[in-house]
């Protein structure tokens, strides 16, 4: 991915430095018409370097995990979305990507504008927040746009399960979105009229 210098905050880590650099690798390109790779299984990273290597703009959401075995601690950047990641598809002929060997399918949307507007959302919060937890999207929740906190701006649906109030940043055109817990007094209610 053609990216600028790395601007992220950085992380709390043993490996800060790394922390950065996949920060900045994980900046969302500016692209007119998004399209959607769905990869071989585990495959999202090689396709990624391969997307670099042939100059291919793309933006790979990765979240940050760090998970206990016994006395160690090992903290990863693993795909928000497994199996998926999205390439600039205004430009790119799908021969070029197919070329790579680990993609199953490439999905196009209807909606560029949306699924545009999608990623610039997951991304913005993923470069505050870098350990957002996926989710499936399975039924609709309350459009909402955050009014205060750090988040100001970023648009999402409020979605109710379980006794719970998650606010859910979703990518509409895969079915998945990004968990962020936030108190409901930050966020008003959407206009269907504002979409």
């Amino acid at each position: 991915m053609l990216v600028d210098t790395p601007q992220s905050p950085t992380l709390a880590t043993p490996d800060a430095g790394r922390a950065l650099e996949v920060a900045a690798a994980s900046r969302l390109p500016d692209v007119e018409i998004w399209g959607a790779i769905h990869t071989q299984a585990r495959a999202e990273k090689v396709v990624a370097a391969y997307l670099e290597k042939k100059r291919v703009r793309h933006y790979l959401p990765l979240t940050f995990t760090r998970r206990v075995y016994g006395a160690r601690v090992r903290h990863s950047w693993i795909p928000l979305f497994p199996g998926y990641l999205f390439y600039d598809a205004g430009v790119t002929d799908t021969k070029v990507v197919y070329a790579s060997k680990r993609v199953a399918r490439i999905l196009r949307t209807d909606d560029p504008a949306l699924l545009r507007a999608d990623l610039a959302n997951l991304a913005g919060l993923l470069e505050m927040e870098p350990d957002l937890v996926r989710t499936e999207i399975h039924e609709p929740g309350t459009p909402v746009e955050v009014v205060s906190g750090p988040y100001v701006g970023a648009r999402g649906e409020f979605v109710r399960r379980k006794g719970e109030t998650v606010f859910v940043i979703c990518v509409h055109f895969i079915g998945y979105g990004a968990e962020l817990a936030i108190d409901e007094s930050c966020v008003k209610p959407l206009d269907p009229d504002e979409d």
